[in-house]
């Protein structure tokens, strides 16, 4: 993990942290220690937050295991809920994991877990049009689809409290997630605009050169066409 005082990105500013084995070599700061969790697991991290009402940072890891698969040797097994309390140090020693009901399975198109992005619509996070909740976005599917789910930020933890966007309204059960758009990323970000539109930022269909943009007028959509604003080429020496 990297640390920086203040917001900029100089060298005296930013401090590298890792976590290290018993022999001194370097080790991951977040390993899976849950219940469902097995040897050779590891963790590709999503999105996190500072939740006041918590005192703690919250962030998503989705539990990976190797495979045989020639392509892409691993797949997602599980979704954790990584949780710092307010005041801890790096390497973070004092980390609670929570195994959580939040990763999808069924066919390649329900595949997914919730962690993408998380939007704190609240007066802590300064949001222009805050209503209280926390929305945190999923991705499953080969199409990237987009999924949405709300809770308060001091109910993060009770996991039977959240609410997912079933396309009407917002439903106990996980299960009846809907789509509220597609060809997303794995990592996004959903940020209020000052015309009271939200803004969703994407890298088009997980794997490609193109940053678009979705607007809705609402945090849980439906999301508008794809608006192209950038353009990662290969450089040409």
């Amino acid at each position: 993990v990297a640390i920086i005082k203040g917001n900029v990105p100089v060298k005296d500013n930013l401090q590298f942290y890792y976590n290290k084995k018993i022999d001194g070599s370097p080790d991951a700061i977040f390993s899976p220690k849950t219940p469902n969790s097995q040897v050779g697991d590891y963790y590709w991290l999503g999105d996190g937050f500072v939740n006041p009402s918590k005192d703690a940072t919250y962030i998503f890891g989705y539990r990976i295991r190797d495979t045989s698969a020639a392509a892409f040797g691993f797949t997602e097994v599980g979704n954790t809920l990584i949780k710092i309390p307010k005041g801890s140090n790096p390497p973070f020693t004092d980390q609670k994991q929570m195994d959580t009901p939040f990763f999808l399975t069924g066919t390649s198109d329900n595949n997914g877990s919730f962690g993408a992005c998380i939007f704190p619509n609240t007066k802590e996070a300064f949001a222009s049009n805050a209503d209280g909740y926390e929305y945190v976005y999923g991705v499953r599917g080969k199409a990237k689809n987009v999924m949405v789910a709300s809770v308060k930020p001091e109910l993060f933890e009770a996991f039977t409290r959240w609410r997912s966007w079933d396309g009407n309204t917002w439903n106990a059960d996980i299960k009846t997630v809907a789509n509220i758009t597609d060809r997303a990323s794995t990592e996004l970000s959903v940020t209020p605009l000052k015309d009271g539109r939200y803004a969703m930022v994407l890298q088009l269909d997980g794997i490609g050169t193109t940053v678009g943009l979705r607007l809705s007028n609402h945090p849980e959509g439906p999301f508008g066409p794809i608006i192209k604003f950038w353009e990662c080429q290969e450089p040409h020496l």
